[in-house]
């Protein structure tokens, strides 16, 4: 089994770093990946990729990049589910996360 991820894409918004109940430092980002190829007008769309990533990298991440910031970043997918409860509906909820094991800050 494979589970690998490699994306090279700007920053959607300043990163959010934050520190968890239990101590675990972590930063969430939004990385802005184009499509490699043009959609039937001609035009290239985007991807919004949810990325995550912990502890020293968060913190340097989050002291060196901003929104527009271009990374790349190698990690893999990490999934989770959740239920969301309201009134008396509960709903599941699946979530996808990129987990940014290594992150490139590219200078252009």
């Amino acid at each position: 089994m494979l589970n690998s991820v490699v994306l090279v894409g700007r920053l959607a918004e300043d990163p959010s770093y934050n520190e968890s109940e239990n101590g675990t430092k972590y930063l969430r980002f939004s990385l802005a990946v184009n499509k490699p190829f043009p959609n039937k007008d001609g035009e290239y769309e985007v991807d919004f990729v949810k990325c995550v990533t912990f502890d020293a990298l968060a913190q340097s991440t989050s002291e060196i990049c901003k929104k527009g910031s271009i990374i790349g970043i190698r990690g893999r997918i990490s999934t989770s589910v959740s239920i969301l409860t309201v009134g008396n509906e509960s709903k599941k909820i699946e979530n996808m996360d990129v987990i940014a094991e290594r992150i490139s800050f590219i200078k252009i």
